[in-house]
């Protein structure tokens, strides 16, 4: 093969795109509407239910703006939802702005200490590179946000409302962000020109001095003592001069020690039951570090569960961009087909997603209803009395747990030998049939020519029949073999794109086939579509040379 991409490629690339008319109906739909748009299945409007019979009220939604604190935002609602309980008040808002302010004063203040513990570091060696790619961005984690209301508490949000620069926060980090660095710069420089760590500390002192003023320009003075004033069903409530620290305790009462957070992580560098930390990962130098306990899925599920079942809602965060209908509210991986849009399977598993980059949390939320069965188990799909179908599932997803149990299976209970294929092509029935077949034959040919579509030809009963070995194959031969029918789907489109699932799903089970094979003997299991006489789309479901 070419290390280039050679012109006759992109002419192959082109017939073969040009040979799948669903290619020109996906550019057409891609193209006026955008990818997710058009990816976007219709049945899952249907599916979604968002009734839930155990649903803790929280007031009214809160509203992030153009910041990335999503994380103080989910925190502070776990919060507040014990206050709205405690008072009886339909709404009530804690001050994300008052987190804020204190969030980017401690994470200054934390990354100027991790420059002076690597000041022996090379300041182009990876670690200081990392400390200086963001030295406090708006993301957080529990741990980080439960050091700052140990340390700092919490305060209505009238007390400390929001300002400009906390609803948008990219000017301020940014100008945050470039003091840091100028910072770092200092104290490097310093440190090697002979300065004493007291002398760099002093330093350091200076400059936190410089971070609380631009803080306070920009999200106001925080609080040390405020009047706490509410109007509840059961009379007025006054608290007079009361700090931060004494307003958590007193109407929060929550014991942030109890806490954890548990994840979802199957990499192999991480095994399950153990808790897991990320180095220079936090907020508060002196606050207990950002701690993981990682668990099966399954065991993530039972503790929310068993949380809000006790009238607590639950923190948590996901990668969410990802496979989200927006405008329907919908998080669902089910919710676009992307694989029927482009043709392909996206076939990285979590472990591997995590691995290579391509998952993260990305945003933090408050679960606060679960729709449970008589069992207790999580509604999936809502109706627990539909009937079992492929409706909730990916044509792949069908492919890949069907392959072994329905279309093997059905291959070995129905399978045809040569002769019973020549039987059926001499014979043949009114209306196109789709069979399996087994032959040893020996290989006529082999045709690698185009890179997208390969071929061999063998003999049945001295009839070449052609026989497709991937990567693409086409036709609908191993759908129908196997006992697919229209009316077992009441999502036709997934029907329809089954084929193609099965047709990918086959040709990863195949192995490297080149012109080296032709004249060899070899044994085939192949579905094939008997139309008027003729074989035609064979498509390889197994393929072996025999041993001399």
């Amino acid at each position: 093969m070419n290390k280039e991409i050679t012109l006759e490629q992109l002419a192959s690339y082109e017939t073969a795109f040009d040979g799948d008319r669903a290619n020109r109906i996906a550019m057409d739909a891609v193209t006026k509407n955008g990818v997710n748009n058009a990816a976007v299945r219709f049945e899952n409007a249907r599916e979604m239910r968002h009734t839930f019979n155990i649903s803790l009220e929280q007031g009214d939604i809160t509203n992030q703006k153009q910041s990335g604190r999503c994380w103080m935002f989910a925190a502070l609602n776990t919060m507040r939802f014990r206050i709205i309980k405690k008072l009886g008040v339909k709404t009530f808002e804690l001050s994300q702005n008052y987190a804020l302010f204190f969030d980017k004063l401690e994470k200054s203040n934390y990354f100027l200490e991790s420059i002076l513990e690597t000041l022996n570091e090379p300041t182009a060696g990876r670690l200081v590179t990392y400390l200086l790619s963001g030295p406090l961005g708006d993301g957080g984690q529990w741990d980080m946000f439960a050091n700052l209301v140990e340390k700092y508490g919490v305060v209505p949000k009238e007390v400390m409302p929001e300002t400009a620069a906390s609803s948008s926060t990219r000017e301020i980090i940014g100008y945050l962000t470039e003091k840091l660095r100028e910072f770092a710069c200092t104290l490097r420089t310093a440190y090697q020109n002979g300065a004493s760590m007291e002398e760099l500390r002093a330093k350091k002192d200076d400059m936190m001095q410089t971070i609380y003023n631009m803080m306070c320009i920009s999200l106001g003075k925080p609080p040390v003592k405020f009047d706490f004033e509410v109007k509840t069903p059961n009379g007025f409530v006054r608290d007079l001069g009361i700090t931060p620290q004494s307003f958590f305790k007193k109407y929060v009462d929550m014991d942030l020690s109890q806490y954890i957070s548990l994840i979802n992580a199957p990499t192999s560098d991480k095994p399950y039951g153990k808790t897991y930390t990320v180095a220079f990962l936090g907020n508060v130098a002196e606050g207990r570090p950002v701690k993981y306990l990682n668990l099966p899925i399954e065991d993530l599920k039972a503790a929310a569960i068993a949380q809000m079942k006790d009238g607590l809602p639950v923190w948590f965060g996901c990668d969410v961009g990802k496979r989200s209908v927006r405008d329907g509210g919908v998080m669902d991986l089910n919710a676009l087909d992307l694989e029927t849009l482009f043709n392909t399977q996206f076939t990285m598993d979590k472990a591997q997603r995590l691995d290579y980059g391509q998952s993260l949390m990305t945003h933090a939320m408050v679960f606060q209803g679960v729709n449970l069965d008589e069992n207790g188990k999580p509604i999936m799909p809502a109706d627990p009395n539909a009937k079992a179908s492929f409706d909730n599932q990916t044509p792949q997803q069908i492919a890949q747990q069907t392959w072994h149990s329905r279309v093997l299976e059905a291959a070995q209970q129905h399978i045809l030998d040569a002769s019973a294929l020549t039987t059926r092509l001499k014979a043949p029935s009114p209306a196109p049939e789709s069979v399996f077949v087994r032959l040893t034959s020996q290989i006529d040919s082999v045709d690698t020519t185009n890179g997208r579509e390969h071929t061999i030809v063998v003999r049945v009963n001295d009839m070449p029949v052609t026989i497709q070995i991937g990567p693409v194959m086409r036709g609908n031969a191993i759908r129908d073999a196997s006992g697919f029918k229209f009316e077992d789907f009441t999502n036709q489109v997934q029907f329809a794109q089954l084929s193609r699932a099965y047709n990918r799903e086959a040709a990863k089970q195949l192995p490297a086939v080149d012109t080296s094979w032709q004249g060899k003997t070899a044994t085939v299991l192949f579905a094939v579509t008997l139309n008027a006489g003729k074989a035609e789309n064979a498509a390889a479901l197994t393929l072996e040379q025999e041993a001399h």
